[in-house]
Order: C-alpha cells, then structure tokens, then sequence
C-alpha cells in the first residue's frame, strides 16, 4: 500500500467515525429525549445514517483525491452541504404541503454530521 492509500484510508476512516458521533450529538436533541436506556439504540441508529448522510460525501471525497491528488477546503465543504440539502429535499418531496419548518430542523441537525467528517477528512489529508 503506498503513502497516500493509507493517507486516504486513514483520514477516511477518522472521518467516518467523526459522522457517526455528530449524528450520535445530533440524535440527543431529537425525540425521543435523552435517556440511558436509548444511548444503544441511538448508537446504532448513528451508525445507520451515517451510512446516507456521512458515507456518500466522504467517497466523493476519496474519489477526488484519487483523480485529482489535491482537495480544498471549499469543495470538501460543499461536497457535504450539497449531499445534506438533497437528501432533506428529497425528504422533504414525500410531503404536500412541504413542511418548511421540518426541512429547516433536519438540515440543522444532520448539517454537521456531514460537514464535519468533510473537513476533517480535508484536514487530515493535506496536514498529514
């Protein structure tokens, strides 16, 4: 494996698990409220949505950086906001009328799920 396959598989990884602790964080403030009991199942439902909201960025991201060799800042950054906006707004499609006020609360709370494990993944590439 050379130098920058287990860069990418490094920072990949970190940054996988990132997501799945903001969207763990992210869980504690949707109800059902927080208790003791539910810390398993919260845990293991962070770990299934990172599988929409934290994985398919980070492969883009991989993919880039592998075409490309170099990532800024910025397209890791819109790389999550982008995926973040259309999975809420396809959500948000189902429902007639859109409910504005659900779309803006989902993007709140699974905004950082995505752009964290983003620029953490920018960082640990390029200051590695």
């Amino acid at each position: 494996m050379n130098k920058i396959t287990k860069r990418i598989t490094f920072a990949f990884l970190w940054s996988w698990l990132a997501g799945i602790a903001c969207l763990f964080l992210a869980l504690q403030f949707s109800p059902p409220r927080w208790s003791a009991a539910a810390m398993g199942g919260a845990l293991y439902a962070a770990a299934e949505s990172s599988l929409v909201y934290v994985l398919p960025p980070l492969l883009l991201l991989v993919v880039w950086v592998l075409r490309r060799k170099t990532l800024t800042l910025r397209a890791a950054a819109l790389c999550a906001v982008v995926w973040v906006l259309l999975t809420v707004a396809w959500w948000a499609s189902a429902f007639t009328p859109i409910p504005w006020m659900g779309v803006v609360r989902n993007i709140a709370i699974l905004l950082p799920g995505s752009l964290v494990p983003a620029v953490l993944f920018y960082l640990l590439i390029t200051r590695i």
